[in-house]
């Protein structure tokens, strides 16, 4: 019985627990969050690709998906005014497989009951301090847990433990990619983006409630995605090359003051109802870092190893596939060389995939900086197809396997 620990309780983290517990429900799976509460969810919505749809109907979430996901059926293109410049079905993506988008905070609980269920542990207020790989192939691991022992007070306690394998899925600033890669840098691409749930805009009484995207000339985006019948993710973001990491610029509804049809209501919540955003920079690593061989019995998945852009929303997608995975190779591959067979078997994929999601958002930053973007908008309703339709059809051209359903969980 192998004993594993995941760093990370988001979705990729509880998908991973979840695709070994389907394989073998004797393995012991411990999750370390370093959030104290669990419903302490970063983010707003999830769009959820084709793809993601399959991945997730995989690891045995089909009956959720419908009761609790909700499925769209155009993406729409305009303009900061409102003038249409391109729009075509999902259908155009080449499957018939739903794209949907969910409440993270939905899809996280789904998750959780789910691994819960099957026997998975999860400890929270736990952060990673650091690891030692041992010569017989276990990993030793060092975290520091808060229990709250009053409404204001903490107590901090050094914990470790050995295991046969340590699993990071702790996202984009991925603590275990910083000891494991530790000369991988984060490229930031000098996009601020920002991203809260509001209620649906009265606009869409005579608007289709479809995701909509409005590109503004200098590369600002608004995009709103329904992930229910009365309510939606919002998307925003603009370009500030001169912020880093570490120095987020602050929301003002004057970068968007240019914007019309359901923009100005959506702006009105988010300062009257104070809706609090999540604010993040688009950072990407060059390829993949699932597996150093310094590092035997650790694998790194979801955007803790290849972070990307989100046009193709393939972030929370490939973390989900990274899962399905794992399950499967945990049969075939023995404890010791699952890392680096999981590697092999994903990184050439990845990092093409990386690289389809990526490069479009490089051309829009280029367009940006060279001052031509609304020369962008002008190509893009000649050419007539959204860029994510038109990427998505690629991808799933190139991967078929990511939009054939096998469902093979139980």
């Amino acid at each position: 019985m192998a004993k594993t620990v995941i760093v990370g309780a988001g979705p990729t983290g509880l998908a991973a627990a979840i695709a070994i517990k389907q394989k073998d429900s004797s393995a012991d799976v411990l999750i370390l969050e370093k959030r104290h509460k669990l419903n302490e969810v970063e983010g707003a919505g999830i769009a959820m690709p084709a793809n993601s749809v399959v991945a997730l109907r995989e690891l045995g979430l089909t009956e959720e998906l419908k009761e609790h996901a909700y499925q769209v059926k155009h993406c729409i293109y305009t303009e900061a005014d409102g003038r249409p410049i391109c729009r075509a079905s999902f259908t155009a993506t080449g499957t018939n497989v739903p794209f949907m988008a969910i409440n993270r905070g939905e899809l996280q609980n789904l998750l959780l009951k789910k691994a819960r269920t099957l026997g998975v542990k999860v400890q929270t207020g736990c952060e990673l301090i650091n690891f030692k790989q041992n010569n017989n192939a276990t990993i030793e691991v060092n975290w520091q847990q808060q229990v709250p022992i009053s409404a204001d007070n903490k107590k901090s306690e050094l914990l470790h433990d050995t295991f046969d394998l340590l699993i990071s899925a702790d996202g984009i600033h991925s603590k275990t990619r910083a000891l494991v890669f530790p000369d991988v840098k984060v490229q930031d691409f000098g996009l601020t983006n920002w991203r809260c749930i509001a209620d649906k805009p009265t606009e869409f009484k005579e608007l289709e409630f479809e995701p909509t995207f409005m590109w503004g000339n200098q590369g600002q985006l608004v995009m709103l995605y329904p992930f229910s019948k009365d309510q939606c993710y919002m998307y925003f973001h603009t370009f500030d090359e001169e912020k880093n990491d570490a120095q987020y610029r602050s929301f003002s509804a004057d970068d968007f003051k240019s914007f019309g049809l359901f923009v100005p209501e959506i702006l009105n919540q988010i300062k009257t109802q104070n809706i609090s955003l999540t604010t993040s920079r688009f950072q990407i690593t060059a390829k993949p870092c699932y597996f150093n061989p310094k590092f035997s019995s650790v694998l790194l998945i979801g955007d803790a190893a290849h972070p990307v852009t989100p046009i193709l929303q393939q972030g929370a997608t490939q973390g989900f596939w990274d899962a399905y995975f794992l399950g499967k190779l945990y049969n075939e591959a023995t404890v010791e060389t699952l890392p680096m067979s999981f590697s092999r078997s994903r990184q050439d994929i990845m990092q093409n995939i990386m690289n389809r999601s990526n490069d479009p958002v490089k051309n829009i930053v280029s367009s940006i900086r060279k001052g031509d973007f609304a020369e962008r908008i002008t190509a893009l309703r000649k050419a007539g197809t959204p860029l994510n339709i038109a990427g998505w059809k690629n991808l799933f051209a190139s991967y078929p396997d990511q939009i054939n359903v096998r469902i093979t969980a139980p």
